[in-house]
């Protein structure tokens, strides 16, 4: 099958791969001419993100670690192992691929965020939320929501 059958029969997956292609070479042109030095690179196991601490660049937000991870769920099952993990879905907003706006008052380099940033921070989370699918009831069930139904 050529890529311009593959276009035809399905337009969605090949401009979505066309985007991610874009944005790999986009992010590694950003990466050799701003985060070239080793130390400017901070991976933040916490959050499974790899960022630059000089810019502030998202390099990748899910840590891969390309071993296969193995679980045994109780001792006795230790020859009987299974495969974790969530496959990727096109049918989730996100494709199961998500970074999540933490509530942490500490950036990751461990420095205490000032007001501004956390209030921007504070809005950046909402955005997030909303764009999500989520329930209505589910991001209404916060504190400080001043909108009733009837």
């Amino acid at each position: 099958m050529t890529m311009r059958t593959l276009i035809y029969l399905n337009p969605f997956i090949t401009t979505y791969l066309n985007t991610l292609l874009l944005i790999t070479i986009m992010q590694n042109s950003i990466i050799r001419s701003m985060c070239k030095k080793d130390k400017t690179i901070i991976t933040d196991l916490d959050s499974g993100e790899i960022v630059c601490s000089k810019c502030g660049l998202v390099i990748s937000d899910k840590i891969q670690d390309t071993r296969q991870e193995w679980r045994d769920f109780v001792n006795s099952e230790a020859k009987d192992r299974r495969r974790t993990g969530m496959p990727t879905s096109l049918t989730s907003h996100d494709m199961g691929l998500y970074t999540m706006i933490g509530r942490g008052r500490k950036d990751a380099r461990g420095q205490v965020l000032d007001a501004s940033m956390r209030s921007t921070m504070v809005r950046l989370r909402t955005w997030d939320l909303g764009t999500q699918g989520i329930e209505l009831e589910e991001v209404l069930s916060g504190k400080n929501h001043y909108v009733s139904f009837s």
